[in-house]
């Protein structure tokens, strides 16, 4: 049997450890470059420009439901962009638009992080769920060297 002076040490390690706070080791999110809102008929940036290479896209779903953003190289400004067969969404697959990235789903309330390598030029980024763009969900940016 140990002597109670020997004991308390070794109970106050084990004290000490037990309460010790759990370490949370999620990897930090990048700082964002550019926040996106999302929200009825309309896709807000917090600007129109932003410097080339890496860039991350802060995006948020204001509502008053699900959106995705789109993020697309073209020369075609916003309001321009072809449509598909439907008649209703952007035609993604034409050559006059260069998908780079997408986030298909963004729930009411959420927020979600899009990182893209961007070189210089003109992109739009829209939603396009049925009707999404029809209705206003693109917007222009420009990336600059």
């Amino acid at each position: 049997m140990y002597p109670l002076r020997r004991l308390a040490p070794m109970l106050l390690v084990v004290v000490a450890l037990g309460t010790t706070p759990a370490c949370d080791h999620a990897p930090a999110r990048p700082e964002p470059d550019v926040t996106v809102e999302l929200k009825d008929f309309e896709v807000g940036l917090s600007t129109a420009r932003t410097e080339s290479g890496r860039v991350v896209f802060d995006l948020e779903n204001t509502g008053p439901t699900v959106h995705e953003l789109v993020v697309a190289r073209t020369d075609l400004a916003s309001g321009e962009l072809p449509l598909g067969s439907d008649g209703l969404s952007v035609d993604e697959d034409t050559p006059k638009v260069r998908v780079l990235g997408e986030d298909e789903s963004v729930q009411l309330d959420e927020r979600h992080q899009l990182d893209l390598d961007l070189d210089p030029g003109h992109y739009v980024l829209f939603c396009n769920l049925e009707g999404h763009y029809l209705g206003g969900m693109h917007v222009d940016l420009e990336v600059q060297p």
